[in-house]
């Protein structure tokens, strides 16, 4: 849930450290984008306004978000890390179970029949 692109430095160093697919991480966090990303990224900020009690800063022109730049950082990182602490244990129980399920079905397939010459042992 982290912005768009400092998101992968993460995942590239956890997947290394815990001796993960450092190519399959950092592919993975690009399904946020760049589709979805926008939308992500301003109901992240509303979230982190809300939390703070701050009214949110309109912004109507490029000057005007360029000053309201330094605004909008911490009201949008508190909704990050909310929004983090959310989806991550929900999305990894999730893939969890999905795994599980998969690889049943993978074993199910792929167990020898019995009165199967190439399972018993010579």
């Amino acid at each position: 849930m982290i912005p768009m692109p400092l998101q992968m430095v993460p995942a590239g160093l956890t997947a290394y450290f815990s001796r993960c697919n450092v190519p399959a991480a950092i592919t993975v966090v690009w399904i946020s984008n760049p589709v979805t990303w926008p939308l992500m990224i301003y109901w992240q900020y509303r979230l982190g306004v809300w939390v703070l009690g701050e009214q949110a800063q309109p912004v109507s022109s490029v000057d005007a978000m360029a000053g309201a730049l330094l605004d909008l950082t911490l009201p949008l990182l508190v909704g990050c890390l909310i929004c983090g602490i959310i989806v991550a244990p929900v999305s990894y129980v999730v893939v969890a179970l999905l795994w599980r399920n998969v690889a049943k079905r993978w074993w199910r397939r792929h167990r020898p029949m019995p009165g199967d010459l190439s399972s018993k042992k010579r």
